[in-house]
């Protein structure tokens, strides 16, 4: 990434790296082993990249826009200090491509952020599993709220990711202020299973959940949509 200029592909190969990644090049695309390989199909060995052994560190923090991530396993942020954030998109930041990524393990799955209405950031194809280490927010597969985000979130797509045992939901927005209500998000053909809430929505306007399966959840959803 340090030596990378906007337009490069970086390939990564299978292995695991204990690596706190901040990717601060915008229209970067990072494949990992399984580029292209939906999350829950038949996949080769994994480029794993881990909190594991780096202090519980976010293994990537996007402080870019247009940056896609594809193909990887990102586990084990454990520490809260440090995000607690498999994936954080970061702060004022748009166009993000999270994608073919097993994310597991972690206080929280992903922060999702996109502060743009024509920059459509895409989560899709990724599996979203068992987030559920100690920590603030702990156990949610996709979060958001008005701190985090630092506005309103708009312009994104979440689409045929599957969010499975993920002890309080597998996507949560949380932005209790009016004023920053998230907008125009559309959540479709996700498979939700075996999370305490499928999903909630505080302060979602204007967006549309279809054709997704929710099953073997703990609790009710709940929301202000």
């Amino acid at each position: 990434v340090n030596a990378a200029v906007p337009g490069d592909t970086i390939e990564v190969d299978s292995g695991t790296y204990a690596e706190a990644v901040t990717v601060n090049v915008s229209d970067l695309t990072i494949d990992g082993a399984n580029a292209g390989t939906n999350a829950t199909g038949t996949r080769s060995a994994e480029s794993i990249v881990t909190g594991t052994g780096n202090s519980g560190k976010t293994p990537f923090d996007i402080t870019a826009n247009d940056v896609t991530i594809d193909g990887f396993t990102v586990q084990d942020a454990t520490n809260g200090n440090q995000f607690g954030y498999g994936i954080v998109l970061g702060v004022g930041t748009a166009g993000a491509h999270v994608v073919d990524n097993i994310i597991q393990n972690n206080i929280i799955g992903m922060d999702l952020v996109n502060n743009s209405t024509t920059d459509q950031a895409v989560i899709q194809d990724n599996l979203f599993q068992d987030n559920n280490a100690a920590g603030a927010s702990s156990g949610t597969g996709i979060y958001t709220d008005q701190y985090d985000a630092g506005a309103t979130v708009s312009d994104v797509l979440i689409d045929s990711n599957t969010f499975k045992n993920n002890d309080t939901a597998g996507i949560g927005f949380s932005s209790s202020d009016a004023t920053k209500a998230d907008t125009n998000i559309t959540i479709s053909n996700n498979v939700f299973n075996g999370n305490a809430q499928g999903m909630y929505a505080l302060n979602l306007t204007s967006s549309s959940v279809t054709s997704n399966t929710f099953e073997n959840s703990t609790q009710a959803g709940e929301g202000d949509i």
